[in-house]
């Protein structure tokens, strides 16, 4: 018999294995080595009973997500030179991104005062006006305080502006308003051109805020703490806040007297709720769970969500219970981080004897 590794002849078969290059005999591809199996060698074990151990949810999903991830990352990276191009960036006051994507913002809210071009509503237009201001009178101050560089373009902001409260200069001001934008950019997806504007808005504010939010701002140390003590908590709500986000893109019900269906980003307060689906999965990637928002914030927004499913509930319609499928994983996250973690038994403090008593009098 012939070694199939390095072609030398075998003396003694009995062994197993070639002495030459150590090559077993008859180990096929997806048995694997003694090494990964501890039960090889038990006695009266064969390599017949081995069985190669079944991969994870999270495994098989992250297998079969992995073309639509590679997709995903090429966009962003065709993107993202587009943004980061001299033609775009390079023209942008102090180079900031924010500026453009403010401009997206409010020539969407110009094209909707045409009659026959439905936007996002009053209200909504005004809450989204006079923040966006604040947005623009907060990026202006920051970019002039910036150190200089050559080629840089940025006039002095007025002095009033130091006047307002110094709560208004929170960094996650702009961040809110981003998030906002992109709500509103799911909201309005089909209906038309503004549609358009709307997520050239979200794309280039989210892109902006989205790189300061994960990559510029120092992580927390204690939110990184919390979320140690419930690892894997992202794993629920990266996918619930995906599966939440999509139900409401479904049907909800149909409009009175007509065939048409109702979508759940048309519902009242739906965009809300997508801004909260949307906090939730953004700090859930960052810290790798949720430790880094308050369980004040967690508690309010999983009743927000409860709450807006049973104002909204029908139970003909597709979406809702998509939704209940999403905001189950959710909680199931949010229940994870809010109760105590246990202590590993190698963790846990081992308790000292009692001293020994002296009895003598």
């Amino acid at each position: 018999m012939n070694c199939s590794n390095c072609g030398q002849v075998v003396a003694d078969e009995s062994l197993g294995f070639c002495m030459e290059c150590g090559e077993a005999f008859g180990a096929s591809a997806g048995q694997g080595s003694d090494e990964d199996n501890p039960d090889a060698h038990a006695e009266g074990y064969s390599d017949s009973e081995w069985r190669e151990p079944r991969p994870s949810v999270w495994d098989t999903l992250s297998r079969v997500l992995a073309p639509v991830r590679t997709v995903a990352g090429q966009l962003g990276d065709v993107f993202a030179n587009i943004l980061e191009s001299p033609s775009v960036y390079g023209q942008m006051p102090g180079g900031s991104l924010t500026f453009l994507g403010l401009g997206f913002v409010g020539l969407a809210l110009l094209v909707s005062v045409v009659p026959f071009i439905e936007g996002i509503g009053g209200l909504g237009s005004g809450v989204m006006f006079g923040w966006g201001v604040l947005v623009l009178l907060s990026e202006w101050r920051e970019v002039s305080e910036a150190p200089p560089r050559e080629g840089r373009f940025v006039d002095a902001y007025p002095a009033v502006i130091d006047k307002l409260p110094r709560e208004v200069w929170h960094p996650g001001v702009i961040q809110a308003y981003a998030l906002v934008t992109c709500a509103y950019a799911l909201k309005m997806v089909g209906y038309g051109p503004i549609a358009l504007l709307w997520l050239l808005a979200a794309g280039v504010l989210g892109y902006e805020q989205g790189r300061r939010f994960f990559y510029l701002l120092p992580q927390d140390e204690a939110a990184l703490a919390a979320s140690a003590e419930h690892p894997g908590l992202h794993r629920w709500v990266v996918p619930g806040v995906a599966v939440g986000v999509l139900s409401l893109l479904l049907p909800w019900g149909r409009m009175s007297g007509l065939a048409l269906s109702i979508y759940g980003v048309d519902l009242p307060l739906s965009v809300l709720t997508l801004s909260c689906l949307l906090l939730l999965g953004c700090y859930a990637v960052k810290h790798q769970g949720l430790g880094g928002l308050h369980p004040m914030v967690l508690i309010l927004v999983a009743v927000w969500l409860a709450l807006w499913l049973l104002l909204m509930n029908n139970i003909y319609s597709p979406g809702s219970w998509v939704y209940l499928v999403g905001v189950l994983l959710i909680y199931t996250a949010i229940v994870r981080h809010l109760i105590p973690a246990r202590p590993r038994a190698e963790e846990a403090p081992q308790e000292e004897p009692p001293p020994d008593l002296d009895y003598q009098g």
